[in-house]
């Protein structure tokens, strides 16, 4: 086992996000209370048109079930982001660099040993203390930086 483990850290660290959550259900019972009152009130047919719209595309959603994640284990960290997948051996791992420290709209990149930077979706991570120290625990220092310049 990796000596840089506590003994009362877990040997993996999971976070998972996906697009079927309470908001994308109650979404679909909104819609279910207006096609009801559409019905018994003989809606026009723009009405009905909208409702098929929002129908298609909560359908979408629910069908397709959007996820991001990753996993953090004693060796490597995995990440996947719809249909992409990454993995690094956190020994080719120097750091992680935070943009926006006011935790609004955060930017990941990833520091290599070798000077490499790369970026990672937001979206797989999660945010907070356990995720910081569990990075720690792993010998993976993390960074605050202002975000990167864009032009």
């Amino acid at each position: 086992m990796n000596e840089c483990l506590d003994k009362d850290m877990f040997d993996t660290f999971e976070f998972r996000a996906q697009g079927r959550r309470p908001a994308t259900y109650f979404a679909f019972g909104v819609w279910l209370v207006l096609s009801y009152l559409a019905w018994h009130t003989g809606a026009p047919a723009l009405a009905w048109g909208g409702l098929a719209f929002f129908f298609v595309i909560l359908g979408w959603w629910l069908a397709a079930n959007p996820s991001a994640g990753m996993r953090l284990t004693p060796e490597v960290w995995e990440i996947h982001f719809g249909p992409n997948r990454w993995s690094f051996p956190l020994r080719d791992i120097d750091s992680v660099i935070v943009s926006d420290s006011k935790g609004r709209n955060p930017q990941y990149r990833l520091q290599f040993t070798d000077g490499a930077v790369d970026p990672l979706p937001a979206k797989a991570l999660p945010r907070g203390d356990r995720f910081s120290r569990e990075l720690r625990r792993r010998g993976i220092r993390l960074v605050n930086a202002a975000p990167p310049e864009i032009g």
